[in-house]
Parts: C-alpha cells; structure tokens; sequence
C-alpha cells in the first residue's frame, strides 16, 4: 500500500512543479516520485562509475573515441 509523505514548498516553488508537472501531462506525485527516484538512481549510478574508476586507476585503457577511430567507425 502507497505510502503519503508531506513538502513543505514555497508558493514559488510549488507554482514552478506545479507548471512543469502541467507541461509534461504529469501529477505533482508523479514529478516529485519520479524525480526523487531518479536523483537516487543517478547517486548509485555515480558511485558505482566513482568505484570502477578506483579499481581501474592503474589500467590502461582505451578510450571509446579511440576504439571507433581504430575501426574506422567515426
């Protein structure tokens, strides 16, 4: 069962959601859910790029522009 949680916005901010939620056909639950999910979704995605990164220091490796260019893709 669908939980309620409350936002206290200002009356700007609320009018701001309010029009973009208007512009894209969406209710302010579905902008606010959706939004927060994806702020978390892009938080995991960052931290899991930030530990590749951390694992791959001393690697080498080549570069998706490099890679196209030696097959003569770009």
């Amino acid at each position: 069962m669908p939980s309620t949680i409350s936002v206290r916005l200002t009356d700007e901010e609320r009018a701001a959601l309010a029009g973009y939620a208007t512009t894209y056909n969406m209710t302010m639950s579905e902008l606010l859910r959706s939004s927060a999910l994806q702020a978390v979704e892009d938080a995991y995605d960052l931290a899991i790029l930030e530990r590749a990164r951390e694992q791959l220091k001393d690697e080498d490796y080549v570069s998706h522009k490099a890679l196209m260019q030696e097959f003569g893709l770009s």
